[in-house]
């Protein structure tokens, strides 16, 4: 999962989505939880499922990866931004993993809520990918 994971950082760590939760030059994209210090606009990612898939010639990972996009906006505009660009930049991509090809890469769900001042959109990925030999 190493690799799945570094794959999804090094992709969104440039681009739109990049830009939207850069802080003082920092993009704040964090694997399973966010430093306690971190300041709005961040994202935190993580797998929350990984099933292996076998046929007598191939041997796939079906996995869930979701993303929590948080904002501190007085509106949900930005924290809806940033679901656009994730949206734009990971659905239906030919992710980069190492050892792996990547059959499918397909959003499955988004929830938006507002607690405690922050706006959040939980979004979850359903990513497919083939292990190399």
């Amino acid at each position: 999962m190493e690799h799945l994971l570094g794959a999804i950082y090094n992709y969104l760590k440039e681009g739109d989505f990049a830009t939207l939760i850069t802080v003082d030059t920092v993009v704040q994209m964090y694997n399973t939880e966010a430093p306690e210090e971190t300041v709005c606009p961040y994202a935190v990612y993580q797998i929350v499922t990984s099933i292996p898939e076998w046929t007598f010639t191939e041997n796939s990972e079906n996995c869930l990866i979701q993303f929590n996009l948080c904002s501190d906006g007085d509106t949900c505009e930005e924290v809806c931004d940033m679901e656009a660009a994730l949206r734009n930049a990971l659905e239906f991509h030919d992710l980069t993993i190492t050892g792996a090809e990547t059959i499918s890469l397909v959003r499955v769900a988004s929830l938006l809520s507002h607690n405690d001042g922050i706006w959040q959109i939980n979004m979850t990925f359903r990513i497919v990918f083939e292990l190399g030999e």
